[in-house]
């Protein structure tokens, strides 16, 4: 007798497993087949009409419906400040009706904790940081990709670093649909607000999180949000958090999208989070939104993301007062680089929006042309295309 035993591991973009064995047993073979799913059978349709919480992790179906006002809640989860995670759905289509949401809000890291927390201190609470910078924060605590975001948001800080009374971050939604994506409804990864604290002191709000879509089609006229909360008795607000959605097909013109950072508290160094919506079939961007755009990242021609700090698109068009922002990076004195746009259409920058690099290359006193100090009263301005000027005896 001989015994064969081969074994094959398929993993679809489905996230499913399929294992064969096949054994020769004394000269009769005998085959085997086992279905893993990671959650469900890739076959199955769900309906969700009452207020139902998937914990992280990702989950296969065919068509799944959010109906009756019901909210479908996504959990994330951590154990440092580093590797935390959301939910994944792969999906054929995914269809939230007139009323129900796909919510991740504040299901991202707790009051004072992740990678952009808030911190305390001089009776401050401050806002946390994800896309964009919390309110109040003292430094960029910004991470996470604006092209293929996956991360949680941070939470804000109350004074004291009371992390109850903090806002949290917003968690994260990656959805991957080789169908349609239809947004009657919402889908929303908001920080939540700083709440009121014994002695009246400021606490943060939450940055808000990630919402990554990708899809064949997208259509609809609700709501995608990834925005900070509000700051209690000045507290900073949120910074907003990123969205990012590759489509082909569709519109969202009918939809309201924002990562905005949070409205009521302080928002002194408070700014936007990003929005990335993306056309894979013609290459155009339209930005409404917020974004920024950094040499670590880029997109090429055929629409893969990669780090070369090159973004080719079709047509680049700026509107309703958004900014795209170009950021720079240098290790040395001499080797600094900014981001590269190419584009095979047309740019329009519509009146109220911005493209701006402005302070985004050397920091001060850095840079090939640095300036110096020349005495207790000054010293000269940095040079590139013209000398910096001299300080001037009083």
């Amino acid at each position: 007798y001989c015994t064969i035993i081969l074994m094959r591991i398929l993993i679809s973009k489905y996230r499913y497993f399929f294992v064969s064995l096949l054994v020769l047993f004394g000269g009769v073979f005998l085959i085997y087949g086992i279905k893993l799913f990671s959650n469900a059978d890739a076959g199955e349709d769900i309906t969700i009409s009452t207020n139902t919480t998937w914990a992280s992790g990702t989950y296969t179906y065919q068509d799944i419906t959010i109906t009756n006002n019901a909210i479908l809640t996504l959990s994330g989860t951590y154990t440092d400040n580093t590797d935390g995670i959301g939910v994944t759905i792969n999906a054929r289509n995914v269809t939230v009706e007139t009323g129900s949401f796909i919510s991740a809000t504040a299901t991202g890291y707790a009051g004072c904790a992740g990678p952009g927390a808030g911190t305390s201190g001089d009776l401050v609470g401050r806002g946390g940081s994800y896309g964009g910078r919390g309110g109040q924060s003292l430094t960029d605590l910004t991470y996470g990709s604006a092209l293929n975001p996956s991360n949680l948001g941070s939470g804000g800080c109350a004074y004291q670093s009371d992390a109850a009374k903090s806002g949290k971050g917003g968690g994260a939604i990656n959805i991957i649909a080789s169908g349609q994506v239809s947004v009657a409804g919402s889908i929303v990864a908001n920080g939540s607000n700083g709440l009121a604290k014994t002695g009246g002191y400021s606490t943060g709000g939450g940055s808000g999180g990630t919402i990554n879509i990708n899809t064949t089609s997208i259509t609809g006229a609700g709501t995608i949000s990834a925005n900070g909360g509000n700051g209690y008795n000045n507290g900073g607000v949120g910074g907003g958090g990123r969205i990012s959605i590759f489509y082909s097909s569709g519109s969202l013109d009918s939809m309201t999208i924002s990562a905005s950072k949070g409205i009521t508290g302080t928002v002194t160094s408070a700014t936007d989070g990003t929005v990335f919506p993306y056309n894979t079939i013609t290459h155009d961007l339209t930005l409404k939104s917020s974004l920024i755009l950094k040499p670590a990242e880029g997109i090429d021609a055929d629409g893969n993301i990669d780090s070369s700090g090159n973004y080719y698109f079709n047509d680049l068009s700026v509107t309703n007062n958004a900014t795209l922002t170009l950021y720079g990076y240098y290790t040395t004195n001499s080797d600094g680089v900014g981001v590269n746009l190419n584009l095979s259409g047309d740019l329009s920058v519509a009146s109220g929006s911005t493209i701006t690099a402005d302070g985004r290359g050397y920091a001060a006193q850095t840079g090939s042309g640095k300036g110096s100090v020349i005495n207790v009263w000054g010293g000269t301005g940095g040079g590139y295309g013209g000398t910096g000027g001299t300080v001037q005896w009083p």
